[in-house]
């Protein structure tokens, strides 16, 4: 859980506010780096950037990064307008609908206004965290939250988790062979799918990473790794490969759970 004081919340605005951004601020996969290098050795260690979100590590927080949501991605800006019926402005960039109606899958009505034509890519995540506390699945995902604005820009943290790298982090591979790893998984998969009550477990779906699921079974067992799968069918959340995955204090973890429509 984040746990910061109001002192720690201004000190982190004021190393973002050296990028000397604004909510006019263009900020995409290309330019993240250059606008907030002049951040760099001023209470910042590195950078990371994805398509839809950007994150910086701080020297004094090590349990936390910040994270930047992308205004624009290649061609396409997450704010471009339009005029509704009440001839208020709004957003159309659509984080969901599109790619999941042809999937079959649809938001709950719970969620659908909130996510929907939504930009910020950092917000959908607090939106989401928010659900998940609801639903009695956070421990799953790693907490994101707003904790204010550079100019009318919207900045978050998130806890601070090791990314996934491809290796199980309790290191079961060393106790198994090929053959054993395929043997575990056919009995993770069959526990599964009865606690479901599922024909078929299908974690490629998600795209998640078999090993690290191994992990979160391991971990958390049968029965939470059910729920977990329900939640992400309920949400709508994809994109889960090996670099929006990982573990904090060894616990398996969500930690890039906005999607992404492409």
């Amino acid at each position: 859980m984040i746990r910061l004081t109001q002192k720690e919340i201004k000190d982190i605005l004021s190393i973002v506010e050296r990028a000397n951004i604004s909510i006019d601020t263009h900020i995409n996969e290309d330019n993240f780096e250059h606008i907030f290098d002049r951040c760099w050795g001023n209470g910042v260690w590195n950078f990371d950037a994805g398509v839809s979100k950007g994150v910086l590590f701080l020297n004094d927080y090590p349990d936390i990064v910040v994270k930047i949501p992308f205004s624009e991605g290649g061609e396409a800006s997450y704010r471009s307008y339009y005029t509704n019926e009440d001839g208020n402005t709004c957003c159309t960039y659509n984080l969901f609908n599109e790619s999941f109606t042809s999937a079959g899958q649809s938001l709950p009505p719970r969620l659908e206004d909130k996510l929907v034509r939504n930009w910020d890519y950092c917000e959908v995540e607090t939106i989401l965290f928010e659900d998940a506390c609801r639903a009695g699945v956070d421990s799953f995902f790693a907490e994101t939250v707003l904790i204010g604005y550079c100019n009318g820009y919207p900045v978050y943290v998130q806890e601070k988790a090791r990314i996934y790298e491809g290796e199980s982090e309790y290191g079961y591979e060393q106790e198994y062979d090929s053959k054993g790893l395929q043997q575990l998984w056919a009995e993770i998969k069959k526990e599964v799918e009865e606690c479901l009550q599922l024909n078929e477990f299908d974690y490629l779906w998600f795209g998640i990473a078999k090993e690290w699921l191994i992990d979160f079974y391991l971990y958390y067992g049968a029965e939470a790794l059910g729920s977990f799968w329900e939640y992400l069918e309920d949400t709508c959340i994809d994109d889960l490969h090996c670099s929006n995955i990982g573990y904090i204090n060894h616990r398996p973890v969500v930690t890039d759970y906005a999607s992404f429509n492409s």
